[in-house]
């Protein structure tokens, strides 16, 4: 691993969902592949993989603007959540290692959960996980105007929550992830579950696994949550 000092103490650890709690990307491409079927599109490998870590809006968005499509942002946003929603009914998998990670974790660490899922979609798949009542907070898709990459997704859960964004560590699968957690001023993780390591930028460190992860968090000042003022 890397070497890689960090001055800080560490006080919470916020996720991203899909990618990192999540293995939903794999669903997110095959509903991608069906949208543009039902469109009479070929799947493009280039614009599915752009594509990851995007909100709803922006997805659908870069969507119409990539094929010039002549439909209304609200009608294939419509197509593309039913598709989304039939192709998400099943049993969703962790991503591998989060599971034992956040259980070693969140009795020393405050857990947040900062996503661009909707929140109604988000609640139908976090409601049958182990973990759905285990964050200490959730910032959701529908609770900011700016979605990742902008800065207000973390910089809004460091103010919910009272910290310093220096003093959270992020963990992130995507470019526009990684891209809103440095620039809110956190401490940004890249985990390379849906990118590689040279593609994950503005990070301060690449993992391949929690397991990595974990045994770098070893060796961190980790500030225990009833140390908290």
């Amino acid at each position: 691993m890397k070497q890689f000092q960090y001055p800080h103490k560490i006080e919470a650890i916020y996720f991203d969902f899909d990618g990192v709690v999540v293995d939903t990307e794999p669903l997110y491409e095959e509903a991608g592949r069906e949208l543009l079927k039902s469109l009479n599109l070929d799947p493009v490998e280039d614009f599915l993989q752009s594509s990851k870590g995007l909100s709803e809006f922006d997805y659908f968005s870069k969507l119409i603007d990539a094929f010039n499509l002549e439909i209304s942002l609200d009608e294939i946003q419509a197509q593309g959540r039913k598709i989304l929603c039939s192709t998400f009914n099943r049993e969703i998998p962790y991503v591998d290692g989060f599971y034992p990670f956040f259980q070693s974790f969140k009795s020393i660490l405050n857990m947040g959960l900062v996503t661009a899922t909707r929140g109604a979609f988000l609640n139908q798949i976090i409601g049958n996980l182990t973990i759905h009542n285990q964050f200490d907070l959730i910032v959701d898709g529908d609770a900011v105007q700016h979605s990742k990459p902008h800065p207000e997704p973390y910089a809004l859960a460091c103010k919910k929550m009272g910290l310093n964004p220096k003093n959270v560590m992020v963990i992130e699968d995507s470019i526009p992830g990684t891209s809103s957690a440095f620039a809110a001023g956190c401490l940004t993780i890249g985990i390379t579950t849906s990118y590689s390591k040279k593609e994950l930028i503005n990070t301060h460190l690449v993992v391949d696994s929690f397991k990595e992860l974990s045994q770098f968090l070893h060796t961190m000042n980790l500030e225990r949550k009833n140390e908290l003022v």
